[in-house]
């Protein structure tokens, strides 16, 4: 059987911290872009053209096939460009993109959404694994749900600045691209490190293997947070559907959405502390129970 260590890294306090709390940054104002931004912005403002739920449903499904297309090559990219270079592609492709959607016709907007999830998949490998090797064992799991935690803000920011900008004018759409142009650069504050510097390695054969990293990060917790995002995905690209058919304007669409971050928001160190007390499975099948019940209760209010 393979096992494998996080090898330290020799680092002063303040680089330490500093660096901590540069890739924190990173990670917050990215997510506001990329998710709490791209994942809101598309279905939204394609519901305000009165484009079918088909369409919708289509671009929003194009941002996560192309995040997932973005981890598959995330590490092989950063193996060769190291994490800063492919944390920076991941923004920059992502800014391009927001800046280009309003200039094309929404036929063409899953194109667009898809570079986004692309850039967001090599965002997220490259600037968590940089992260998480640079936190210290003793406090690593606090410094996870802090990093959860900033990044769910995202969820709520993102659709509050579509509250406060509207989506008629193209102005939101460049506003996610300076978010993420502007999170590039608390990335030069945060000490580089060799992506391929014995992190992980397979006892047995002293060889590094990408795959096996993620897996065994990963692992049962991951696997359920994976299928958690596909979930969420949908529920955020079919809301608005859903809601405009009930009488619902987009600003009370995106009220809504913003409820939802604040949810999660406010979840995550309950989740992680339930996690650590009573294990994974029964901390996923609680959760699962409760976001049934409570899909239910929309259905039945929601149809009344």
């Amino acid at each position: 059987m393979n096992t494998f260590e996080l090898m330290p890294i020799n680092l002063n306090s303040v680089q330490r911290t500093t660096s901590i709390i540069a890739l924190n940054t990173v990670s917050t104002m990215a997510q506001i872009g990329q998710i709490g931004l791209g994942l809101t912005l598309f279905p939204i403002a394609l519901e305000a053209k009165k484009v079918s739920p088909e369409i919708i449903g289509l671009t929003s499904a194009a941002l996560w096939l192309g995040m997932l297309l973005g981890l598959l090559v995330a590490g092989k990219l950063t193996r060769h460009l190291g994490y800063r270079k492919t944390v920076i592609i991941g923004l920059l492709i992502g800014a391009a993109s927001f800046i280009l959607t309003p200039l094309l016709d929404w036929r063409l907007w899953a194109i667009t959404a898809a570079a986004i999830g692309f850039g967001t998949g090599l965002r997220w490998i490259a600037n968590e694994t940089w992260l998480y090797r640079l936190a210290p064992e003793t406090a690593r799991g606090r410094i996870v749900g802090i990093h959860e935690t900033l990044i769910s803000i995202a969820t709520v920011v993102g659709p509050l600045i579509i509250v406060a900008l509207g989506i008629v004018k193209p102005t939101i759409f460049w506003v996610a691209a300076a978010v993420l142009i502007a999170a590039c650069l608390p990335l030069f504050l945060a000490v580089k490190l060799n992506a391929v510097d014995k992190m992980f390695l397979n006892k047995t054969s002293n060889k590094f293997n990408l795959n096996q990293l993620l897996l065994f990060w990963l692992g049962l917790g991951g696997l359920i947070a994976g299928l958690g995002g596909w979930i969420e995905g949908s529920l955020i690209a079919l809301l608005p559907v859903y809601i405009s058919d009930i009488g619902f304007t987009s600003q009370n669409t995106a009220w809504l959405l913003t409820l939802f971050g604040v949810g999660a928001l406010l979840c995550q160190f309950p989740i992680g502390w339930l996690a650590d007390h009573k294990g994974v499975t029964f901390s996923a099948e609680l959760c699962a129970g409760f976001a049934l019940v409570a899909t239910v209760i929309a259905l039945i209010f929601g149809t009344h």
